[in-house]
């Protein structure tokens, strides 16, 4: 699952591990997915783990206009109903 579709951006979702419940790491400004490597590294033996890129971070998509926190909230719902995530533990 490289990419999912969310609000008119190709967000970069990286997937690993597999276990009952789904563990979904967003990181902070200026960062991507790779900012969990150790956490996913550790979980990954027992958990499905998910870490995406936001808009403009990343492996994602640019943004073509203005945004806000809404818009990232609303990305980040997409990407856990896209890929079955739901419900999960959320880290970010």
């Amino acid at each position: 699952m490289p990419t999912l579709r969310a609000n008119g951006v190709d967000l970069h979702v990286s997937e690993h591990g597999s276990g009952p419940e789904t563990v979904v790491f967003s990181h902070s400004y200026v960062a991507d997915h790779t900012h969990f490597s150790a956490q996913i590294d550790a979980l990954s033996a027992r958990y499905r783990v998910l870490a995406f890129d936001h808009r403009d971070h990343g492996a994602s998509g640019r943004a073509t206009g203005p945004y806000t926190l809404q818009t990232l909230v609303d990305d980040a719902i997409a990407v856990i109903e896209q890929s079955g995530a739901g419900p999960c533990h959320w880290v970010g």
